[in-house]
């Protein structure tokens, strides 16, 4: 859709166009009530009458080719032609009508042709220059091919008829036929750039009407001058004002002002649909000429130069066609192969070439080095100085690349900030020495502005294909990929080899994987409670923290520390938090009905990835249902360092939470950013002192009056609710005690234990 339809839609118009717009209607108006009346007044008309008419003509006509100037149509260039192709006519009209002459058919003759062949060279020109600047060079090479072709096949045809007409060879008014002929290769043309134009065309439209009506005037001329050696009558002359108003509708309509902005098909050279038309056109017309009797040795010499000429014509298509396959062959194979933005080669043709060194690799070849390298943060770059400058960067580094490899080695775009460096070394110490390489030309400043330069580091991962190894593209990518995500655990702009300890690690987490899934499908995982204590000496049970244990038949206990991240990994994280919250309120329903206890309350662990599920509140509510526990009962933690932000969907889930009467702790405070405004903004009635702070206690003189500043901050704003976690030694419990800590947690008190080893043996305190 054009700008103007956009507009138009929108219910908005610009102050030209809707001008134009009523000029249009009164233009068309006029002509509607004077063409009629010029028809009528055919051969009788006198001087006065001629005078007027004809100044009535020029003021129009004048109007018409002034327009597209005065109203700053683009591009100009074009407009301008358009112009001039109108002015012509204009005083070819008033030569032959021009009162007073002796015969208007006769006397300046010359002149009239002149002015009236002028504006066909000039509309050819404006026709050729549209084409050309819709469809571009191509489009107008293919256009000249096929509307020759179709326009000579039809020379060919009138030939043959005007030979029927005059036997005896005169061809001296055969000159007239050259009027319509034009007028079809216009046609031809309009009908180029038509077909191509995506949309609707309505101002194009018009102006194609005003060809069509102008051609078969132009033919009923033709046949007079054939058959009678005269003009035809004047009234039949007058329906070519038809043509003029059509051509008015179309200049003055809103959408030719934005001729420029049609958006076009793309020119191809196999496009049968268009191709056929013009071919169809040019057999036909061809062969309707060619079975009609040759009555000379000059007719059938002209019909053979048209002949040979459309012969030509064809072939010269035919070889700019296979032409633009073989190039367009050619840059379907480079885009396959070659990323667009860098023109580096992508991951298709990386794996290619990874296969092929690979397969011609023997026993004293050196060895195959593949460098993984991924740009660090550089979301950043993107997020900071926008896409189009993070492009920049990305050619800047792809060029670097190119200059500091040589031409053996292969260098490609993997995706995204990613690239990738195929070459041939000695040993691991040539491979890491290029690396090395590498990481100065990334750590070297980019320019992104007059002033401003920004340094991009890569991590990089390394693998090698010695000789006697059997590897394929795609386990030495996989290789490379694990290396380059140890370097980036290790640190932003950091090189890791891939080696054995990699590919166990590799092999054990995809052992990992397979078998976290199906524990969370079977429910497998079970959970453990590990007391938490509050009152004088720490004597009295607040509750316990639901812990979530994992024991495979085969890999035995796995830590926490190990699948908890793992399953963040796999996107299985509110699966696992799901299963821990089911089972840890039913386990805590059966030990306080068993033992009788009241005021203890259970804590569970809750991630972001939870926190954003649009029905969390809902499930963690039924699910409290269904084992019949108050939602006062739990305590939901949520580690510091996860912290929402102030817009986050989770916040509304935690107020929503805190709605319902379940409370709020945070978890690992005095590790991460939390402030005091986070402690008023997010509703928490708790926190959890992370571990390290306790740890101090035992050999940090100022570790007591840090501890005792946090517990004042975490006073001061309302939260009386604060648990010590860690706790191993009787000093450090006796330490809090002593700061006030209200509630403590830790091996000290208790170790995290199954539901059932609680029933059968109480928890007591050290």
């Amino acid at each position: 859709m054009s700008i103007v339809e956009e507009a138009e839609r929108a219910g908005h118009k610009p102050p030209l166009l809707r001008r134009a717009t009523h000029r249009q209607r009164a233009l068309i108006l006029l002509f509607v009530f004077l063409i009629p009346y010029i028809i009528w007044l055919g051969d009788r008309a006198n001087a006065t009458q001629l005078i007027a008419t004809n100044a009535l003509m020029l003021v129009l006509a004048s109007t018409v080719a002034a327009t597209p100037l005065l109203a700053a149509y683009r591009p100009r260039r074009l407009w301008v032609f358009f112009s001039l192709t109108w002015l012509c006519p204009v005083g070819a009209t008033l030569v032959r009508n021009y009162p007073g002459s002796p015969d208007p058919h006769i006397a300046n003759i010359a002149l009239f042709d002149i002015l009236s062949l002028a504006s066909y060279v000039i509309a050819g020109i404006w026709v050729l220059y549209a084409t050309w600047h819709l469809t571009g060079l191509r489009g107008l090479t293919y256009a000249i091919f096929d509307t020759s072709a179709a326009t000579i096949g039809i020379v060919i045809a009138t030939w043959a008829i005007s030979q029927q007409i005059h036997p005896t060879g005169r061809t001296a008014d055969l000159a007239w036929a050259i009027y319509p002929i034009v007028d079809l290769a216009i046609l031809g043309f309009a009908g180029q750039v038509l077909f191509r134009i995506k949309g609707t065309t309505p101002g194009l439209n018009w102006f194609l009407t005003g060809v069509l009506i102008m051609l078969a005037v132009h033919g009923v001329v033709t046949y007079y001058a054939l058959n009678y050696d005269s003009w035809p009558p004047s009234w039949i002359m007058g329906f070519n004002l038809f043509s003029w108003a059509s051509f008015i509708a179309g200049i003055t309509h809103p959408h030719i002002k934005d001729w420029g902005k049609h958006v076009v098909k793309p020119v191809d050279a196999d496009n049968m649909t268009l191709r056929n038309v013009y071919v169809i056109v040019a057999v036909t017309a061809t062969s309707f000429g060619l079975l009609t009797p040759m009555l000379s040795t000059f007719d059938y010499r002209i019909r053979s130069l048209l002949v040979v000429a459309l012969l030509l014509l064809l072939i010269s298509r035919l070889i700019a066609a296979t032409r633009h396959l073989a190039l367009s062959e050619r840059d379907s194979s480079y885009r396959a192969t070659h990323d667009q933005l860098t023109g580096l080669l992508n991951r298709f043709a990386l794996h290619n070439d990874l296969n092929r060194r690979l397969l011609r690799q023997r026993s004293n070849s050196p060895a195959i080095a593949l460098i993984y390298l991924d740009c660090d943060a550089f979301k950043d770059v993107n997020d900071t100085w926008g896409h189009d400058v993070g492009d920049k960067v990305l050619q800047h580094l792809a060029a670097g690349m190119r200059e500091a490899t040589g031409p053996e080695d292969t260098v490609a775009r993997h995706g995204g900030d990613e690239f990738a460096l195929v070459t041939e070394v000695t040993d691991e110490a040539e491979a890491l020495a290029l690396a090395a390489k590498l990481q100065a030309l990334f750590s070297a400043p980019v320019a992104i502005g007059a002033r401003r330069g920004h340094t991009v580091t890569a991590s990089m991962g390394i693998a090698l294909a010695c000789p006697h190894e059997q590897h394929t593209a795609a386990e030495l990518l996989s290789n490379a990929d694990l290396a380059l995500h140890r370097a980036k655990a290790t640190g932003r702009g950091t090189c890791t080899l891939y080696d054995s300890v990699l590919k166990e690690q590799a092999v054990k987490r995809a052992v990992m994987s397979e078998a976290l899934r199906e524990a969370l499908s079977r429910n497998a995982l079970s959970v453990a409670f590990q007391p938490i204590f509050r009152g004088n000496n720490y004597s009295e049970l607040a509750g316990w923290e639901a812990l979530a244990r994992w024991q495979h038949p085969t890999l035995g206990p796995i830590p926490p520390n190990e699948f908890i991240p793992l399953a963040e990994e796999l996107g299985l994280i509110c699966d696992l938090g799901d299963l821990i919250l089911r089972k840890s309120a039913a386990e805590f329903s059966d030990l306080i009905s068993a033992l009788g206890l009241e005021d203890v309350s259970l804590s569970v662990n809750v991630s972001v990835a939870q926190l954003l599920q649009a029905n969390f509140v809902d499930t963690v509510l039924e699910t409290l249902d269904q084992v019949r526990l108050s939602p006062c009962r739990i305590v939901l933690e949520i580690t510091e360092s996860m912290l929402v932000d102030d817009d986050s969907p989770a916040l509304d889930t935690l107020h929503r939470l805190r709605q319902a009467g379940l409370a709020l702790s945070l978890d690992d405070f005095g590790t991460g950013y939390a402030s005091i405004t986070t402690l008023l903004n997010l509703p928490i009635d708790g926190v959890k002192l992370d571990r390290s702070l306790v740890k101090r206690l035992d050999d940090d003189p100022a570790a007591p009056a840090r501890v005792k500043a946090v517990l004042d901050l975490v006073a001061s704003v309302g939260i009386n609710r604060v648990t010590a976690e860690g706790i191993e030694t009787p000093e450090q419990s006796q330490a809090l005690a002593q700061l006030g800590c209200p509630r403590v947690q830790g091996f000290f008190y208790g170790r995290p234990v199954p539901s059932a080893q609680i029933l059968t043996a109480p928890v007591e305190t050290g």
